[in-house]
């Protein structure tokens, strides 16, 4: 099997995982995001509390939190993607082979 045959799939199945990467950090990146606008909008209003301590952490439990949800929610669609590209890769070394 030439590095002609391989080499599409192989950068197929590295686009996806890339892709597939991207949308589960999306609503953890969104949730910071959150945490960030509505801290900047509280601290432009009161000037004379101290916000910024109080953000890093409930911008850290946010995250952790959303990531948490995210991988209760998408387990079942994570566990199916992983292992139709266990399987996919096995093929592909197989034929390599």
């Amino acid at each position: 099997m030439g590095a002609n045959s391989w080499a599409p799939v192989l950068m197929r199945m590295v686009s996806d995982q890339i892709l597939f990467g991207v949308l589960l950090s999306a609503p953890v990146l969104l949730a910071v995001l959150v945490v960030e606008v509505a801290f900047e909008i509280v601290s432009a209003f009161t000037q004379q509390l101290q916000v910024y301590n109080l953000e890093y952490g409930l911008r850290s439990v946010m995250g952790i939190g959303m990531a948490l949800l995210l991988l209760h929610v998408a387990q079942d669609e994570i566990i199916s993607q992983f292992s139709a590209y266990s399987r996919a890769l096995t093929r592909l070394l197989e034929n390599a082979l």
